[in-house]
């Protein structure tokens, strides 16, 4: 699902970007999400440092306030004793507008796309040869994961330092419906679990972007 949705957007991007009457921007990013911000299904393990990730972003601009593109990003976090990760990677095709204040402009989007976040385990095997992987013993990791439909209500600030270059500040809610439950890689679903459908959580990020 992960492929389709980010193969997706970003032809929908570009066809938007490539038809744009004005100039567009883009640039990289950074996003955190606090440690109970995280859809954390493993009871008793916690992800104290939250979840930092890197992404990018893309938009054009259809006329002077309206604007369409898309973003992405994609992190993980570790337990301390480095047995657990988890990893959540977003992509989205975003419509907005843009709102003029002296110097900066407020920005006021919605996000259309997905998301999947993965939990990683390691097993309690120890072996390292090659007899332990044909016997199934190897040292390695037990991955779980679940994917996502999401809708994201953003706020960006925009302060240009020159009239092509600036710095963003953005606040991101995260609406995730999934149909679907936790699964391993094997795709078999995984049992004992809570697969509420819902998923809610609040980001906050902040980047530098070129363009006009």
């Amino acid at each position: 699902m992960k492929k389709r949705i980010f193969t997706f957007i970003m032809i929908l991007s570009l066809s938007v970007a490539a038809l744009a009457a004005n100039f567009g921007i883009g640039g990289p990013f950074v996003v955190y999400l606090p440690s109970d911000q995280m859809k954390n299904p493993l009871t008793g393990i916690k992800f104290d440092n939250g979840l930092l990730c890197i992404g990018g972003m893309g938009f054009g601009k259809i006329s002077d306030t309206f604007y369409m593109g898309g973003e992405g990003y994609d992190g993980s976090s570790w337990t301390s004793d480095g047995r657990y990760m988890y990893k959540s990677s977003y992509g989205a095709f975003v419509v907005g507008t843009d709102i003029n204040i002296l110097s900066m402009s407020l920005n006021v989007g919605l996000g259309i796309g997905g998301m999947t976040d993965t939990i990683q385990a390691l097993s309690a095997a120890s072996g390292t040869s090659i007899t332990n992987v044909q016997d199934g013993t190897a040292r390695s990791y037990i991955k779980i994961s679940r994917d996502y439909y999401t809708l994201a209500p953003q706020a960006s600030f925009y302060f240009k330092f020159v009239d092509f270059f600036g710095f963003n500040i953005t606040g991101r809610y995260m609406i995730g419906y999934s149909p679907f439950p936790w699964k391993l890689e094997t795709t078999d679903n995984v049992s004992g679990l809570d697969n509420s459908p819902l998923r809610f959580s609040y980001s906050i990020g902040a980047g530098s972007f070129f363009g006009f």
